[in-house]
């Protein structure tokens, strides 16, 4: 009970964000990558106490670098909703971080002139505890949800029959007009048609998706079936990489390269935009800061 009483809680919100992420879609989740990940948040805590008290000489900056933490982690809603609420405000992410820091350092000035020693002990046992149990429902409601996403999984029996192997190369013009569009709306006839059609290639006039994101509308379509709604990117990405279709193809002796930025059955992706949380580290990044810049 000792520990309670110390400020640990800029390292247990750490902890907890990384087990909330997790528990958002369990079946990412790496072992290695969520060990450096808390790894990574200790050291973080620890050199920004260390550098505050050295160099500034705050002897508590522990509820400001809590703060700051909240703001850092999940910075990606803080800017899309001040760009939603203020269009003309637009500031660059790297702006963003040191914007972050001169706050951590204003907070840390009035925590230190104002706050220090004012219950301390029970602010410290307030929000250690509060952390401490966020951790253990996330823990719990990661592992009631996976079971129940499990039990809901349905089969789908259909399977492809054998054809003649002939190369398969299917081209998605992603946020692209159809040609059908570009000719009512805008009276242009899309001349990729005609190179494509000279070269055999089968085009759709028009494609249309029930799906509000391309990767929900590559699952549809990769897993036969645009009913599921799911409630985040990282279980839509998952069912990709269970791709119904590819597991067709691969038992028609088939094999699949992707030149995309999703990964497909077992084809990981070509490269990585950084606009969907498509693995564990994205998972757990995406609502942070360092996920915006890395984009």
């Amino acid at each position: 009970m000792q520990v309670l009483n110390k400020p640990i809680y800029p390292y247990l919100f750490g902890l907890f964000f990384i087990i909330y992420r997790t528990s958002i879609y369990l079946p990412f989740f790496n072992i290695f990558i969520f060990l450096s990940l808390v790894t990574a948040h200790i050291i973080l805590c620890f050199s920004i106490s260390k550098i505050s008290k050295i160099v500034f000489g705050y002897k508590n900056c522990n509820l400001s670098l809590l703060l700051v933490l909240i703001l850092l982690y999940n910075s990606t809603f803080l800017i899309n909703t001040i760009s939603g609420t203020f269009p003309f405000i637009w500031i660059r992410n790297r702006y963003c971080l040191v914007i972050i820091v001169i706050i951590f350092f204003a907070l840390s000035s009035i925590e230190n002139r104002w706050l220090a020693g004012r219950n301390f002990k029970k602010r410290a046992i307030i929000l250690n505890g509060f952390l401490i149990i966020s951790c253990i429902i996330s823990i719990g409601s990661g592992i009631i949800n996976s079971t129940i996403k499990s039990s809901q999984n349905k089969d789908n029996k259909y399977t492809a029959l054998a054809k003649k192997h002939i190369a398969i190369v299917w081209i998605l013009m992603d946020e692209y007009p159809s040609s059908t569009c570009l000719i009512n709306e805008f009276n242009y006839k899309n001349i990729l048609d005609s190179f494509l059609i000279t070269r055999k290639f089968y085009v759709f006039k028009e494609i249309k998706s029930r799906s509000s994101s391309t990767l929900s509308s590559l699952n549809s379509i990769f897993n036969y079936d645009d009913t599921t709604n799911y409630q985040n990117f990282m279980e839509v990405a998952g069912a990709l990489q269970k791709s119904k279709w590819i597991n067709d193809l691969n038992l028609n002796k088939y094999s699949l390269h992707v030149n995309d930025f999703f990964t497909i059955g077992s084809q990981k992706s070509s490269f990585n935009l950084y606009t969907y949380p498509v693995d564990y580290l994205s998972q757990i990044l995406s609502p942070t800061i360092f996920f915006k810049i890395l984009g």
